[in-house]
């Protein structure tokens, strides 16, 4: 679906005196409503129709960010694929996202937890390692069920036995008897002990002695398999990674006075909805009228850039959203940075980055419906970044260990990249440009100023020795940085060696005139 939008104000970017005030706002889904089904464009709508607008707008720092946290709640219903149960997952602050808060808060842990205890103690240790090496009942009283296809499968056999496994621990119904979620213990507590059997004996070596520490070895690798698929669920992954960018934004940064952070709980597609729901007119759009609001914050102090973590293709309603906010940044006063999807490059995966000469866009309306775009006046106030950055250490034993088991969230190190943590390239560059204001008044990084370093620095054995893990997801050649640049996009380039990127240039979408309008014209 297309998205026509009509505007009635020309744009009202101006140059800024040396003292004025940087006000950035970060835009992302941080409360996990992606997945919600709320109706976003009603609850902007509401609030900003009130004179206090602090509950959109939140000033963001170091020191309030917990409070921040807090104050959204995020939360997230992860869903099993073929499967009729769920997790729920709340969050308070970012440490809930570690490995030893989610084993110790969430209840799909907890059969787990009590089997590990048992097996730890002395006293138990016997009882419970004979429960496990015995021939375990089915659940209803027949043989154990096939193995089902998953969307989270592992790959093999064994694996694939535990994704069953794991799916009816978190609720596949059973004969309409078995259903749990997060929170809620509605699973008879015989047939969660049986299950628990069935999760780890798969990881039992046929053979085994009855020493303590191999029966806790296979009880970790089942919670740790459980774990995996939580951390790198795309809805775990994608909140995490909101996150953890934007803590990283307002921990690079020095705020106060000079330099304002705000944040906007917005996903990409509540953005669609507020947008859409203004009838073709920007300035009726709830979103405008937030931003543009004289009574705002701030007084009536100008926004100098608007970063949203959402990444976008060229796509009819990824350019229609472009547009729009192209020219709400135009109103706005800074322009709007946000990431790019590898298909506008007309590559189709991470893997294909390296070879640039077999990038190809399949799609003839894209490319006229991209190029037709930047054309447009608006483009001059968008830019788009790619690829996304490490955003933190993979947990194990060589790189960011935990206390509660045994856990190596990356058993096989460089050999799948969505394994990994990525964060917002668009939340990297605006902490350049606030970084750039701060040196250099209102004027566009260059130099070294273009260098986007302190990422996390994770060392692997590969094929050579040690090696450390490039800080971007994908790496670009030399050829193959040309034809990003080609498609208007800023590439951010990573080095061998050195847990750093460099961002090539900071420019904008426009095809004509490239220069990326905001405060410094």
């Amino acid at each position: 679906m297309e998205l026509e939008f009509s505007f009635r104000t020309r744009s009202s970017g101006a140059a800024r005196s040396p003292g004025d005030v940087v006000k950035v706002l970060l835009m992302g889904d941080f409360s996990g409503q992606r997945l919600a089904g709320t109706s976003v464009a009603e609850t902007l709508a509401t609030e900003t129709s009130e004179s206090d607008l602090n509950p959109v707008l939140l000033k963001v720092d170091v020191d309030n960010f917990d409070q921040r946290m807090a104050r959204i709640a995020p939360s997230l219903q992860l869903q099993i694929e073929d499967s009729g149960g769920s997790i729920v997952i709340d969050f308070e602050e970012l440490d809930d996202f570690h490995p030893d808060n989610l084993y110790r808060r969430l209840d799909v842990f907890q059969g787990l937890r009590r089997l590990r205890k048992r097996l730890m103690d002395p006293q138990t240790f016997a009882e419970a390692a004979a429960e496990l090496r015995k021939d375990l009942p089915a659940f209803g009283g027949g043989a154990v069920q096939s193995i089902g296809d998953s969307s989270l499968k592992q790959g093999a056999t064994d694996a694939e036995a535990e994704g069953d496994m794991v799916e009816r621990l978190l609720g596949k119904p059973s004969d309409g008897t078995v259903t749990s979620s997060l929170g809620a213990s509605e699973v008879k507590q015989q047939d969660f002990d049986t299950f628990i059997r069935h999760l780890v004996s798969p990881h039992l070596s046929a053979g085994v002695d009855d020493r303590q520490q191999s029966y806790v070895s296979s009880v970790d690798d089942s919670i740790s398999s459980l774990m995996r698929r939580i951390l790198r669920d795309p809805a775990f992954q994608a909140l995490e990674s909101s996150w953890r960018s934007l803590y990283r934004v307002i921990s690079q940064l020095e705020t106060g006075e000079e330099l304002v952070l705000y944040m906007l709980d917005l996903p990409k597609s509540g953005l669609q909805q507020v947008l859409s729901a203004s009838s073709g007119e920007l300035e009726d759009s709830c979103l405008y009228k937030l931003l543009m609001a004289e009574d705002a914050v701030l007084g009536d102090a100008p926004w100098s850039l608007l970063a949203g973590d959402y990444s976008f293709a060229a796509t009819e309603v990824d350019v229609s959203l472009l547009t729009a906010m192209g020219a709400i940044a135009s109103c706005a006063g800074g322009p709007f940075m946000a990431s790019a999807d590898l298909a506008l490059i007309g590559c189709e995966s991470a893997a294909q980055a390296a070879s640039p000469e077999s990038w190809q866009v399949q799609d003839q309306d894209c490319a006229k419906r991209w190029s037709e775009f930047r054309q447009e006046p608006w483009a001059a106030w968008v830019g788009l970044a790619l690829p996304r950055i490490l955003i933190r250490l993979p947990y194990g034993r060589d790189s960011d260990e935990i206390d509660s088991f045994e856990f190596e969230e990356v058993p096989v190190p460089d050999k799948d990249m969505n394994a990994y943590l990525w964060g917002s390239p668009a939340y990297a560059i605006t902490q350049l440009l606030a970084h750039s204001h701060q040196s250099r008044g209102w004027s566009l990084p260059r130099g070294d100023q273009l260098l986007v370093d302190d990422l996390p620095a994770y060392t692997y054995t590969g094929d050579d020795g040690a090696e450390l893990l490039p800080c971007t997801e994908v790496s670009f050649s030399e050829r193959a940085t040309a034809k990003v640049q080609a498609a208007g996009l800023m590439p951010l380039l990573s080095f061998r060696g050195r847990n750093a990127a460099r961002v090539f240039s900071v420019h904008s979408l426009a095809d004509s005139d490239s220069a990326l309008a905001g405060p410094w014209q």
